[in-house]
């Protein structure tokens, strides 16, 4: 096995822990929802992870050297992801069911090969396109297996729509930087301008006895395990995947997270499998595992 193919078999591992990590971290948002707004939460886990990693680097003391030229495409990624998505994400959730969050999540990457296309980030070869849109419909007929339950609102559907700048394009300026810069590098940075960009706007907003439920360690677990392992080690992950097997790949992978969200809302209300959502789960699958096959095969 070979040093290629060893680094895209740790990144497809690494991608499918990050999964995982985001399908369960529905249950640490609710934990959190009830003590914190959405802002804060966001906030606070962004501000964690730049103290943990600031620590680190300051023990270490990494070389860390951006060119000018990328300065704007460091600041682009830090509003797109952690701020607008994280934002979106978080009020969304509060309006709207998290398999309802999910599944219109992946409306998104619908357009994501054309954009691909547009700033030449990487080659789409036709059965990587043809994998891609399979998957898609899956999740599209996963979607209309549900849609009576769906509780989609207009402000829920605004705060998703704050999602879509980091969906689309956070990926295809994550590839063009990893490139060139270590990607826990890129992690760091992207915090910490987040963080600058957000911290007034909370301690604007932030209420009371939100302050006060800092204070008390119990309450801040949530916020703790948010910040570890969806916003540090989930995005680490992510982010190697998008360097080693591409924007199209890992993005596709991402279609796994309304499946295990529908999955585990199924189970909760005892819903069965009918055909449609059955065949959605097998397109899902089958666009996944065609993807991954090829880019295995071209590596040997």
């Amino acid at each position: 096995m070979t040093t290629a193919i060893r680094q895209k078999a740790f990144a497809s591992l690494g991608i499918c822990i990050a999964i995982l990590t985001w399908s369960y971290s529905f249950v640490w948002y609710n934990e959190a929802f009830m003590t914190y707004s959405p802002l804060t939460i966001v906030t606070m886990r962004i501000i964690t992870v730049v103290l943990l990693v600031g620590i680190i680097y300051l023990i270490r003391r990494p070389a860390m050297c951006f060119r000018k030229k990328d300065y704007k495409y460091l600041a682009l990624i830090s509003l797109f992801e952690p701020c607008l998505y994280f934002v979106g994400e978080s009020y969304a959730l509060q309006e709207m069911s998290a398999t309802t969050v999910s599944l219109l999540q992946n409306i998104f990457p619908f357009f994501l090969p054309g954009i691909i296309l547009l700033f030449r980030v990487e080659k789409i070869k036709p059965v990587m396109l043809t994998g891609f849109i399979i998957s898609l419909i899956g999740v599209y007929l996963l979607s209309y297996s549900r849609l009576p339950m769906w509780n989609v609102t207009p402000k829920g559907i605004i705060y998703l729509l704050l999602c879509a700048g980091s969906i689309l394009f956070y990926p295809i300026l994550i590839k063009k930087l990893s490139a060139e810069y270590p990607i826990r590098h890129i992690l760091f940075v992207q915090y910490t301008v987040g963080a600058i960009f957000l911290l007034p706007v909370c301690l604007l907003n932030i209420r009371q006895d939100e302050i006060l439920s800092l204070m008390r360690l119990e309450q801040i677990i949530p916020i703790i395990k948010l910040s570890i392992f969806a916003s540090l080690i989930a995005c680490l992950f992510y982010l190697n995947a998008i360097r080693r097997l591409g924007v199209l790949v890992t993005v596709l992978w991402m279609n796994i997270i309304p499946l295990i969200t529908f999955t585990i809302e199924s189970y909760k209300l005892k819903l069965g499998l009918d055909m449609i959502s059955t065949l959605g789960i097998i397109m899902i699958l089958t666009g996944i595992l065609s993807n991954q096959n090829h880019v295995h095969t071209k590596m040997e």
